[in-house]
């Protein structure tokens, strides 16, 4: 479980261990017992360290304080969500002056929709083998470089704006048959700032949809829907509402 933390006393969780970072990258981890200091080291990552550690003492849980900047955020929570993918720890991130005006909006926007809450957000292969292989025209990387063609930007700013690995990007790019994940394909989608139907013919060329009964599906239709193309914002609502980022 994974949440973002603001306006709120970061001391009073009860949590395995509370983690600090200061400027220079050092990492003060405080626990009931006692407290340690692990000093900057360029060759890992300040989170990758830390969730190292977590892992290696077998904490159940973490709070992380304090994360200042833009850069910092969006490495945090692209780091700890590809952690929390494939391991069980609980991470509480204290973002100074994080704020998600429209939270309630999103709430709301999903409360329209009557959905099974066990159902997984990470797939969502709904088309049929038929549908998805005998009705589509093109290919979903024919389509893909495309609408890349027509939108009149370079490979390189559209990967990038998809948060997709250029490795991924040439895979998808030398292989027309290439079947890509569900989040990759809605990544692009808003890297190319389509609209719903474009989303739609987009998933549909790889095989799938956006199903009104899966949450993570509703967070981004209703990005698409107010024409909010930045992906890390995006990304910052799904990891607020526990559901996979986009993008690499």
């Amino acid at each position: 479980m994974s949440l973002l933390l603001t306006k709120k006393d970061i001391l009073t969780l009860n949590v395995s261990a509370i983690v600090k970072i200061d400027k220079t990258g050092a990492i003060t981890i405080s626990t009931k017992a006692n407290q340690l200091i692990l000093h900057p080291n360029s060759d890992e990552s300040v989170y990758k360290r830390i969730l190292k550690f977590a892992s290696e003492k077998g904490y159940s849980s973490i709070a992380i304080s304090p994360i200042t900047t833009e850069a910092d955020k969006n490495q945090a929570i692209e780091e700890i969500s590809l952690y929390l993918s494939e391991n069980d720890l609980r991470v509480i991130l204290h973002i100074e002056g994080f704020e998600l005006p429209i939270s309630s909006e999103i709430e709301d926007f999903i409360s329209l929709y009557s959905f099974d809450n066990t159902i997984s957000g990470v797939f969502g292969l709904v088309a049929s083998p038929q549908s998805a292989i005998f009705d589509v025209e093109e290919t979903f990387s024919q389509l893909l470089f495309r609408k890349i063609r027509e939108r009149g930007i370079s490979e390189a700013t559209c990967y990038k704006k998809a948060n997709i690995d250029r490795k991924l990007f040439s895979k998808i790019r030398s292989n027309d048959n290439y079947h890509p994940k569900k989040s990759t394909a809605i990544a692009f989608a808003i890297a190319l700032e389509m609209s719903l139907d474009e989303t739609e013919e987009l998933l549909k060329s790889a095989g799938y949809i956006l199903s009104h009964s899966i949450k993570r599906d509703l967070i981004i239709e209703f990005f698409i829907s107010h024409e909010t193309y930045d992906i890390y914002k995006i990304n910052e609502a799904l990891f607020s509402f526990n559901e996979p980022l986009l993008g690499a």
